[in-house]
């Protein structure tokens, strides 16, 4: 399969997500919430930039609204202001690698329709 520039962005931003989702992980483990908070704000970043990168955008224009875009997990709105407000919660962390998965789910379900339409 052919990677385009985007594809390749997101590919390398899930295998920096791997190792965040890990070190957070184990902060967690520790009960170190303080210590979690800066690989979960990298670990946001990264959320948004696939989000963005998912629906052709850019996040420089991270002003646009995400209620407009066709590829998000449900409710993305609410999760997210949620995780961004109380970063150093647990229940923060497991809801920001739930929204990976979704929105991992949505991105390969875009590029199946891709495929599809192709043919």
């Amino acid at each position: 399969m052919n990677l385009n520039k985007s594809d390749n962005r997101i590919f390398l931003l899930l295998e920096e997500w791997n190792e965040v989702k890990e070190e957070i992980s184990i902060q967690f483990k520790n009960r170190d919430n303080k210590n979690a908070l800066t690989p979960m704000v990298k670990g946001i970043n990264i959320f948004e930039q696939f989000l963005f990168l998912c629906n052709d955008r850019e996040l420089i224009n991270q002003q646009e609204s995400i209620l407009g875009f066709n590829w998000k997990p449900v409710n993305i709105t609410e999760r997210l202001t949620f995780i961004k407000n109380k970063p150093s919660l647990y229940h923060s962390f497991i809801q920001l690698s739930e929204l990976m998965n979704e929105q991992e789910k949505q991105y390969n379900k875009k590029i199946a329709i891709q495929k599809m339409t192709k043919h």
